[in-house]
């Protein structure tokens, strides 16, 4: 199996596990939009709802003509491994980037995985994490 040389934006599947955090997935992917992701880097998301008590809903405002392609999938198996490779299962990229639904993407989460080496087996992009979160607890 040949690797590609460079790993090219438009072939990134950015898959996002989430269980109860509604806001987050607001905040995700709203922020990706606000970066011009869909212009620049026309990355896919792939949201993946992982048994959240309140079904997840992806609002309307975050599909119009500047939004990120999105996706939203169900995983009825619990824990974020089931979740990754439900999303995983379905992208269509050929490179997939997971983000947690408490992570605020920057500007260079994505270009960032696009500009590494090919050697590397995993690339671990600079996030904001909202300070209340759990994830920053």
């Amino acid at each position: 199996m040949a690797v590609p040389r460079h790993i090219r934006a438009d072939r990134i599947s950015v898959i996002v596990p989430v269980n109860d955090n509604q806001a987050g997935i607001d905040r995700l992917v709203s922020r990706f939009t606000a970066l011009g992701v869909n212009f620049v880097l026309r990355a896919e998301i792939i949201v993946v709802d992982n048994g959240s008590a309140v079904p997840l809903r992806l609002p309307p405002h975050l599909n119009g003509p500047h939004a990120c392609p999105l996706r939203h999938v169900i995983c009825d198996r619990p824990g974020p491994a089931a979740a990754r490779n439900a999303g995983a299962a379905v992208a269509r990229g050929d490179w997939l980037l997971v983000l947690e639904s408490d992570c605020l993407p920057t500007a260079t989460t994505v270009s960032g995985y696009v500009t590494t080496d090919n050697r590397q087996v995993a690339y671990g992009g600079q996030v904001c994490i909202p300070p209340r979160s759990a994830l920053a607890r």
